[in-house]
Formats: C-alpha cells, structure tokens, sequence
C-alpha cells in the first residue's frame, strides 16, 4: 500500500511538474555568467548563461528519479530510441573534448538534460499526451497574445526578469519585413527570434488541433478558439519556415487522425481543414503585403537573408574539410568561422547554417551526424508504427510534434543551436516513447 500511494504521489506531482516545463518552454530568463566578445561587440555565441527552465527540466528529472517504479523492460524500438540518445550525447562530448573550447561544453549539457527527460518521460506512461497538448496550447495563448500586443504597436519591450530585449523596427538587428509601405515588425513573443517563436506557435496550434478532434461538445469549441488564436499568432511572426512546418504537421496529425478513427473522424477532419483554412486565409488577407514579400522574397533585406544562407553552405563544407569526424565542436560553427574562414566583416554575420542535418555535420562531424540520424530515424519508425497499427489517439501528437521541429530544422539552426530547440525536441521524444510504453501496457500492439 506505501507504494502505491508513493507511485500516486510521483504522478501527481510528475505531470503537472512537466506540463509547466512545457507551457513555460517559451521564457527565456536566465542568469548570464558570461558574455562573450568578437571585435569589440558583444555576441550571443559566446554566451554563457543558465535558463530558469533547465532548473525546471532538472526538478522534473529529479522528480522521476526520486519516484520511479520499477516498470516492465521496454521493447527493442524504445530501446533503440535510448541507446541512440546515449550515442549521440557520448559523440558530442568527445566532439567538445577534442575542439578544447570550454564553450563545447555547453550543447553538451543540454544534451545531457534532454537524454535525461526522455527517460523520465518515457518512464512515466501514465502521463497523458492530452494533458501535454493543453499545456502546449495554453503556453502557445499566452505567446499569441504578447505576439499581438507587439504586432499592433510595433515594439518589443525590455523585460530582464523574462529574459527579452527590446526591438524596434527601425532599429538595425531586428527582425522586420521591408515594404513599399514601411518595416513590419515581426513578433518576438518572449523569445530572442520570431522563428522561434513561430515554431512553438505551430506546435501550441498542432496540440489545440489535436484536442479539437479527440473531445466534444463545448470542450471542441474552446478547442478551435485556442488553435485560431495560436494560428493567429503564429502569422504574426511572418516565420516562413513556421508555416511550412505547421503545414506538414497538419497533414500528419489529420492523415493520423482518419487512420485511427477511420470514417467516423472524417467530419471532425474537414471541420480542422476549415478552421486552419479559414484562420490562414484572414491572416492572408490583413498580412497580404509582408506576407507577400516573406513568400516571394522580393524586398532587399529578403534578398540579403537568402543570399547569407546559401553563402553558409560554402562555410560549412569548409569547416568540414577542416575536421571531417568529430566536427569543430559543439556550438562553435560561428567562433571556428570567423576565427578560421573570417568570411564576414561584422561580428553578428557568423551564425550556424539554417539547416539542422548540416549544422550538427559541422558541429559533431560526420560520426555525430550518424548518430542523430540514427536517433531520428528511430523516432520515426516508432511514431509511424504507432499510428499505422492503431496504437491509440494519443500516439499522433508527439509524432506530428517531431515532425513539425525537423521540417523546421531544414530551414534553421534552433532546434540544435539553443536550449529552447532542444527541450521541445527531447520532450517531444519523451512524449513519443511515453504514448509506446502506455499502448504496450493496455496491451495494444505498438
């Protein structure tokens, strides 16, 4: 009987514990121990800071650690998923050992924080994957309405205890679209970048579309409100890659969603297809003018993104043939750039690649990309095995979320490059392996 009520104990305090991390993922507050510098300015790789949400993803691990029960063995693909993330992490510390950066050490952490939570994740397969979606949805409500208020009088306001720096559209650095009729702000939300911001907007959007199908009656209406607020929002980031991303997440979550209701979901399909459609086209229509330049990049700052980008991939294939199998190390593709290569006139011109596969070939080399792509690649069998034998409704989420983070990842550098990228991955990976291990004890082939 102790036991029991101690396993009673560990779930009650577990899910709440982790569905904040999850509603807070956004907050950027941190304590910054160092801040580096690159002729003469300040910049953010270089920085050495603590995030108050790795103190909160350590308190969930400890947590679990505190109160796990012994659980049946898990089956060979949860298995595969841990020993990949065990891999990958043990590649990327060797990866910062031979660079001799103290500064590698640093992913290295958030790595080991993430292998951390997927196991206290995956452990705990009583959380519900609903539960997870509301978090996400009433995290990504409150980032839409901040998105809105900065939108409508066009500045980001200085906040240190939440972590955000102003911006101001006329302001050199910041995230706008230039058009005839002036410089759009894009919304920041509490994050450092509006793609980022976009990216958790499309997950908060995905997680309200997945409750819009699995509950009914007046449940289903707050539902669809919640996901056209975080649409709405997620349009206001004017994010390219955010879009793509929400879009393939879609396709997924109502592919998944048909498969595992079969014709009795086809109605609630059409009425998601609706709502998305309808949020999108009135975003289309009040945003037609940046949005326009976004998608065709017609506008001069859209011409200099495009052209920086593509000059990235020539940087990245030379740091690669300067260190082929172990990478110039973890988080330091910007300093071995303007160290080695001093392509760039400007500090704040070195950045990673915008594109996550490449970014970790250059960070970690060719053994580390071998590593990630076998744990992507056991994250998707176990996702899509999940679904495709009708594992149960909740198993759709945590795939459509991994799903919309690597379409993003093709276009960005910070689902690798920034605490905040890796906790919506490794969580996301934790939510899928919790949604396996719950279908295998109802008995329900996985």
């Amino acid at each position: 009987m102790p036991l029991r009520r101690l396993w009673c104990l560990r779930h009650g305090i577990f899910s709440p514990a982790f569905c904040l991390l999850l509603a807070l993922a956004p907050l950027t507050t941190s304590y910054v121990f160092w801040r580096d510098r690159f002729g003469g300015v300040e910049v953010n790789w270089g920085t050495v800071e603590l995030f108050a949400t790795e103190l909160l993803a350590l308190a969930v691990i400890i947590i679990a650690v505190l109160f796990r029960r012994r659980s049946f063995p898990a089956d060979r693909p949860v298995r595969s998923v841990m020993r990949a993330s065990f891999a990958l992490l043990v590649v990327t510390a060797l990866s910062a050992f031979f660079s001799g950066d103290a500064g590698g050490w640093i992913p290295v952490v958030w790595l080991l924080l993430g292998c951390l939570l997927v196991w206290s994740v995956s452990v705990s397969f009583r959380l519900p994957v609903r539960s997870a979606a509301v978090a996400l949805s009433a995290g990504g409500s409150l980032q839409s309405a901040l998105a809105l208020f900065q939108f409508a009088v066009q500045r980001v306001t200085a906040d240190k205890w939440l972590g955000v720096a102003e911006h101001l559209p006329y302001a050199s650095g910041t995230s706008v679209v230039e058009t005839v009729g002036g410089r759009w702000l894009r919304a920041y939300g509490t994050l450092p970048h509006p793609n980022m911001l976009g990216t958790y907007l499309a997950i908060a959007a995905l997680a309200s579309l997945f409750l819009f199908l699995s509950v009914r009656g007046r449940r289903r209406l707050l539902a669809g409100l919640v996901a056209a607020v975080n649409v709405l929002g997620m349009g206001l980031t004017l994010s390219r890659s955010a879009f793509v991303g929400f879009l393939v997440g879609l396709a997924v979550l109502l592919a998944g969603h048909v498969l595992i209701a079969g014709r009795s979901g086809r109605r609630s399909v059409l009425l998601a297809v609706g709502l998305s459609l309808t949020v999108l086209l009135a975003v289309s229509v009040l945003l037609h003018e940046p949005l326009l330049t976004r998608i065709t990049a017609t506008g001069r700052l859209e011409r200099i993104s495009v052209e920086s980008r593509l000059d990235q991939y020539g940087e990245a294939w030379s740091l690669v043939r300067l260190s082929p199998w172990f990478g110039v190390g973890p988080g330091r593709m910007p300093e071995a750039t303007a160290y080695v290569l001093a392509t760039h006139r400007n500090p704040w011109d070195y950045q990673p690649i915008h594109n996550l596969p490449i970014l970790i070939l250059v960070e970690t080399g060719i053994v580390g990309l071998v590593a990630w792509l076998a744990l992507v690649l056991s994250l998707l069998r176990l996702g899509v095995r999940s679904v495709l034998r009708r594992a149960g409704h909740e198993s759709i989420l945590p795939l459509v979320l991994l799903m919309v983070l690597l379409t993003v990842g093709l276009f960005d550098h910070f689902v690798w490059s920034s605490w905040f990228g890796q906790l919506l991955f490794w969580s996301s990976s934790g939510l899928l392996l919790a949604s396996v291990r719950a279908a295998v004890a109802k008995k329900i082939p996985s």
